[in-house]
């Protein structure tokens, strides 16, 4: 959003004109950020204040995303629409928040085998990165309300998250009373580095939820919003700045108003939305998703339905599925699933796709719109199959050269620093490696370069 009219978020950005209360957000998302109320302020207030921040430009929603948990007041709601928020969850959103922890799971698990040792500050620095990926801010509002809806199943996952997340590009921002068994776990507060307290009301209470052995000074009493920070070990005043200037039975709306200008206005990559299968799921919206979008510009993968665990999309690994079965009884939907099929791979680059329909069943139609080779009758499969032997015998060879090595795509991939995808182009001769990729893959695989280019090889 920096690049457009500062004008059109005005309201949003009045509060941050002034360069004191300016955070840089590389120095907000070093560390997680923990924080600690009493009293009559609501720090509903102060998180919609840091969404505010990130919405308001400092990072674009392809740089920076936020996920909200809010099982406070609902304040929050309000961020659902912004384009960097991939979806706020309240209390009784049950299955999207579990579909959400495996998101986040499945995500640590792919920045891990991205990242190959370094962590996310280092990768997005390096010419070597093979995609962008934007950093990530987990929002929980009222962490003991959150531990004691969910009984306490994600308390592993948030350990995680806290030790390693951070590495990752993943941070966490939560608002509690403070540590203990009933709010913050100790073994998860030992993980959080930035403490930001308001309205303790004695330098006790400060002390206790600062992690600190004594605090020198008190802030400034009877002023909303004013508290200590305890930044990288040193003790500091705070003052939160409120995310717009509007009254408290206004604040929700303003905000929407303000999210809703943003989002018209962004025309780049959204953040990610908290996968969720729809009631009735509908192909034309399937097919627009970015994971099937991603998915069906793979050669690797035939894209075809909804993941029930996470909603996320599933697809066929052609790389490790040789066959495919489908099951079902009598209308329980197995053309519908060939059909998905069908369509994904004739969207493939060079591929050949038949259909063997000895039943002259309602296949024909979708084999003539997707313009896939029909067989009806016996003559013509015993043809394909006959046709089709030397390509398996051929490619077979080639397979049993790299397994007899112990390699297959998905590592040769790895060793020259590409991605699997342009293994695949590689291999089915959509594209060419350069001459420079030619003798690196000619050392990983211990040929001669003449080699490469021999078709018996």
């Amino acid at each position: 959003l920096s690049k457009l009219s500062k004008s059109e978020y005005q309201k949003v950005w009045s509060v941050f004109e002034s360069k004191k209360f300016d955070y840089k957000i590389e120095e907000f998302l070093k560390p997680h950020i923990e924080y600690c109320y009493a009293g009559r302020y609501s720090f509903s207030l102060e998180l919609a204040t840091g969404n505010c921040r990130i919405c308001d430009g400092a990072p674009n929603p392809e740089e920076m995303n936020f996920y909200v948990l809010d099982y406070s007041s609902r304040r929050l709601l309000s961020f659902e629409k912004a384009p960097h928020c991939g979806g706020v969850m309240i209390d009784t959103d049950v299955d999207k928040v579990n579909k959400f922890f495996y998101m986040i799971e499945r995500m640590q698990e792919e920045r891990k085998k991205l990242f190959r040792g370094v962590n996310y500050s280092q990768y997005i620095k390096s010419s070597k990165a093979i995609q962008k990926l934007p950093a990530v801010l987990v929002v929980i509002d009222h962490y003991a309300n959150f531990r004691e809806k969910t009984g306490g199943q994600f308390d592993e996952a948030m350990l995680r998250l806290s030790r390693e997340g951070v590495g990752y590009g993943i941070y966490l921002a939560i608002s509690s009373a403070g540590f203990g068994a009933s709010e913050i776990p100790t073994r998860m507060a030992d993980n959080i580095r930035t403490v930001i307290s308001l309205e303790m009301g004695d330098k006790f209470k400060y002390a206790e939820v600062l992690r600190t052995g004594r605090v020198e000074n008190l802030p400034e009493a009877d002023v909303k919003g004013r508290g200590l920070a305890k930044v990288n070990d040193r003790i500091l005043e705070f003052q939160t700045a409120l995310a717009i200037e509007q009254d408290t039975d206004d604040f929700s709306d303003a905000i929407e108003e303000c999210v809703e200008t943003m989002s018209e206005a962004w025309k780049g990559e959204r953040a990610k939305a908290v996968p969720v299968i729809p009631e009735k799921p509908m192909f034309k919206e399937f097919k627009i998703l970015a994971d099937y979008q991603k998915a069906l510009s793979d050669n690797r993968y035939l894209p075809m339905g909804y993941l029930s665990v996470d909603a996320s999309v599933y697809s066929v690994d052609l790389w490790k599925t040789y066959c495919y079965l489908i099951q079902g009884r009598t209308h329980s939907g197995r053309k519908n699933v060939l059909k998905l099929l069908m369509y994904a791979a004739s969207k493939k680059e060079n591929a050949e796709v038949y259909l063997i329909d000895l039943s002259n069943t309602e296949l024909h139609q979708t084999a003539e719109e997707l313009k896939v080779k029909y067989l009806s009758d016996v003559e013509g499969m015993f043809r394909f199959f006959r046709d089709t032997v030397p390509v398996f015998k051929e490619r077979n060879s080639k397979k049993r050269e790299l397994v007899k090595m112990g390699m297959e795509q998905e590592e040769l991939a790895e060793q020259l620093g590409v991605s699997k995808m342009t293994i695949s182009r590689w291999c089915t001769n959509t594209t060419q490696p350069s001459a420079p990729q030619l003798i690196e893959i000619s050392q990983v695989l211990q040929c001669d370069l003449k080699d490469l280019y021999e078709t018996e090889k």
